[in-house]
């Protein structure tokens, strides 16, 4: 008769239990407390950062993190923990991570260094992939970074890095720039060099974006019209967008004139239509 409670006790608790194992466990502690645990138990530390308002963070929590299979792999191989962005220290790490959308999914070393990021919603085979990159020394940061240092004249260790950084939304131009500063103006008419302009190269008043825009054609034959005319017009509005959207009138019209220069029909359209919501 005494263990009838015990027994209907465990009975009771048991699909809560199951419950807890088929989602990952994230773990409410500060993350230089994450790093210490990640140190002794030489794991990496997952962190993810999102925001209370993101619909794609909460479909990753309620969904994507429940999959038996993703919850596995990621408490079986990292400390994972997660932070609203806007709150507590979430607003100091939102800086330090670079973080431009949500969710954003970071990798960190015992010693807090980045080896790998991704950002947006994923399914759960995406997850799976992400963690396995991000535990594969040849796709970290500082080993692509390494490997590029070796000779800044490769164009194709110089995109890979590129492209990697990208990928996050990570700034990636200084890469970009100093292999593009080893390389001629012939040399610079490659589909390779078109990827790292590409990715790599958002000042309107560079060497690589002027040339751009003075050999439309070239690159056009080697990508498309369509993705020439994209970067063109993307350089544009990543210039201008967050005076608009910070309403800051006097910032907007001292880069407005950069924007102009570029004298292409869709730069003028947005022109247009940033001139109507700044007035």
């Amino acid at each position: 008769m005494k263990l009838r409670p015990l027994v209907f006790t465990f009975l009771f608790l048991l699909p809560l239990i199951s419950c807890a194992q088929d989602s990952i466990r994230f773990r409410d502690i500060p993350l230089d407390e994450g790093l210490k645990i990640a140190q002794a138990e030489k794991k990496l530390v997952f962190f993810m950062g999102y925001a209370s308002w993101c619909e794609h963070c909460k479909r990753m929590k309620e969904v994507i993190f429940k999959d038996k299979e993703v919850a596995n792999y990621y408490n079986e191989h990292f400390i994972c923990m997660k932070q609203d962005m806007e709150k507590g220290e979430g607003i100091k790490l939102h800086t330090e991570f670079g973080v431009k959308s949500y969710p954003t999914f970071v990798f960190l070393d015992g010693d807090g260094t980045t080896l790998y990021q991704s950002t947006g919603e994923k399914n759960d085979s995406m997850m799976i992939d992400i963690g396995k990159n991000a535990l594969t020394p040849a796709m970290q940061y500082p080993y692509l970074k390494k490997e590029f240092e070796k000779d800044v004249t490769n164009s194709e260790k110089c995109f890979t890095y590129v492209f990697a950084l990208r990928s996050a939304l990570l700034d990636c131009s200084e890469p970009a720039k100093k292999h593009l500063a080893t390389q001629s103006d012939a040399q610079l008419l490659t589909a390779v060099h078109w990827k790292i302009i590409a990715n790599g190269i958002m000042d309107i008043n560079s060497r690589e974006f002027q040339f751009v825009l003075s050999h439309q054609k070239e690159y056009a034959a080697l990508t498309s019209p369509s993705r020439v005319e994209r970067k063109i017009v993307n350089v544009a509005y990543e210039l201008l967008t967050p005076y608009v959207n910070k309403k800051d009138s006097a910032g907007y019209f001292s880069k407005r004139p950069l924007a102009e220069s570029i004298h292409h029909p869709k730069v003028d359209s947005l022109l247009f239509k940033y001139d109507l919501t700044i007035y």
